[in-house]
């Protein structure tokens, strides 16, 4: 047996630009030993690549090992091997891989996965910096290792992720402003399914409502354009809320970019409750991943 950490090493739906350091979520370390294999793709040329093993104590993550690796030579899959390629480094059961990279952008799932940790700016090394989590992605950054003698493992898949319907979503940010090209979408997917709603998109969209931003989100942040090339645009300590909405009982999604890709990752927080009073009187909560609806829903972005 193998060690095997990350997300499956494959083209995706959409890309991650630089500027920030990401750690991903899904499938940790299944043993503990020496990380020599690993496999990013692009979507666009990546440079200044660094990986490293990351421990996390709630949303504190410290590096364990770490790596500078080569530029890609063009996008896509590029496998790197220990010794001739780098150093292998050291990882334990339960920790994550991470990445950090100055150009290019990294291939991501933009409709489900475990979801990852990020930061702005270069975290590799770090020690006990606090993460923000992002819910319901998943990016190409797989490794795997040797495992150390005696070691415990524990059965692990390469890749995971979770069944995501038209989920929702709202604006991204740059490092220094959001830009959110892309819809904001929510839906359920539950025996209730009526309701599931797309803001700023209009083409080809598969959400039963087609909303825009303008008119229908309030807030300090900026909204400019219109059809699909509406955004929100929004800078430090500025926020934007969604109005209520309706999407039944269930499980429901959130996903920012489904239809055009963003700028950068903006914090996102709901409410929901029974009736819309009760979801507007409801308390913000963190949007991590896909969670249980009470049947009204109002969504929150916003640049801290």
């Amino acid at each position: 047996m193998a060690i095997a950490v990350g997300s499956t090493c494959e083209s995706r739906d959409a890309g991650r630009g630089n500027s920030y350091t990401i750690v991903e979520i899904n499938n940790p370390a299944n043993a503990t030993g020496t990380i020599d294999y690993i496999c990013i793709s692009s979507d666009n040329t990546m440079a200044g690549i660094e990986v490293a093993s990351f421990a996390a104590s709630g949303n504190n993550l410290t590096t364990n090992g770490n790596v500078a690796l080569a530029d890609q030579s063009g996008a896509g899959v590029t496998e790197y091997n220990a010794p001739g390629d780098f150093t292998a480094f050291d990882i334990n059961i339960g920790e994550y891989i991470g990445i950090w990279w100055t150009a290019g952008g990294l291939d991501e799932t933009t409709t489900s996965g475990a979801g990852f940790w990020y930061k702005e700016y270069d975290y590799i090394p770090c020690t006990s910096e606090a993460f923000s989590v992002y819910g319901g992605r998943d990016h190409s950054l797989y490794a795997t290792g040797t495992v150390a003698t005696g070691s415990s493992s524990v059965s692990s898949e390469s890749s995971s992720s979770e069944s995501s319907e038209s989920s929702s979503s709202e604006s991204s940010e740059s490092s220094s402003s959001i830009s959110s090209e892309s819809s904001s979408s929510i839906s359920s997917f539950s025996s209730i399914s009526q309701g599931n709603v797309c803001w700023g998109h209009d083409t080809d969209v598969t959400e039963v409502y087609v909303k825009d931003f303008s008119g229908n989100w309030t807030g300090t942040g900026t909204i400019s354009g219109s059809g699909d090339d509406e955004i929100v645009q929004l800078i430090s300590g500025q926020y934007m809320e969604s109005e209520t909405w309706f999407v039944g009982t269930g499980t429901v999604n959130i996903l920012e970019d489904k239809y055009k890709v963003g700028e950068g990752i903006p914090i996102i927080e709901y409410k929901t409750g029974t009736t819309k009073v009760n979801c507007e009187s409801d308390t913000w909560h963190p949007y991590i991943r896909q969670f249980q609806g009470q049947g009204w829903v109002k969504v929150k972005i916003s640049k801290g």
